[in-house]
């Protein structure tokens, strides 16, 4: 499966009702899923990586800003599932768990990887806010994403791609959800001021 894409484009407004029950839907299918891996039984991988690929990929694009590092985190990601494999018949959430892993992994990564020149720029996207689509073209908005700190843009991933709500967020990457609500209002007034549609 090819993970790597050109264009992200990020999904408009949609009942917050359906967004539950797909989110339900995904989470009761990786759960079955997970109850089927064993150590020696891991072929139930497949059909998580198709469920949850790339959205991980995506997480772990916004967190690193490199392609290259973000496959890396995904095939990590995937490497620690087969390891807890015995234990994973426990877990409640396995998209909020995976997103977890992925956020750690994507953490390690940077930490291990202090030499690396500048990060890669955002993939090109469409903002969901009106007036920020109004003032701004895509490529002006994936430059300005990209100046975004990792923990600003992973937000706005997170909230945006992944739907998850802040609580959730604040799960995922090990902070409180009143933190992970002001990442984002920071990361979207950032945006705003520097296209020009608030002082």
């Amino acid at each position: 499966m090819e993970l790597v894409s050109e264009e992200i484009v990020m999904p408009r407004e949609t009942t917050r009702k359906g967004q539950e029950t797909a989110a339900a839907r995904r989470d009761g299918e990786l759960r079955e899923l997970f109850d089927e891996l064993a150590p020696d039984r891991l072929e139930a991988l497949d059909r998580i990586w198709d469920l949850a690929a790339d959205d991980l990929y995506g997480l772990a694009l916004w967190r690193t800003g490199s392609a290259a590092d973000a496959e890396d985190v995904v095939q990590e990601v995937f490497v620690r599932l087969a390891r807890a494999a015995p234990k994973l018949a426990r877990v409640r959430k396995p998209f909020a768990y995976m997103l977890s892993m992925t956020h750690r992994a994507a953490v390690d990564t940077l930490r291990g990887n202090r030499r690396r020149e500048e990060l890669a720029a955002a993939p090109a996207l469409a903002i969901v806010d009106p007036e920020l689509e109004q003032s701004a073209d895509a490529a002006k908005a994936s430059a300005l994403l990209a100046e975004l700190p990792p923990g600003q843009r992973e937000v706005v991933y997170l909230r945006h791609f992944a739907d998850l709500t802040f609580r959730e967020i604040g799960g995922a990457t090990g902070v409180g959800t009143f933190t992970a609500a002001s990442r984002y209002r920071l990361a979207i007034r950032r945006l705003r001021k520097q296209m020009g549609v608030e002082p």
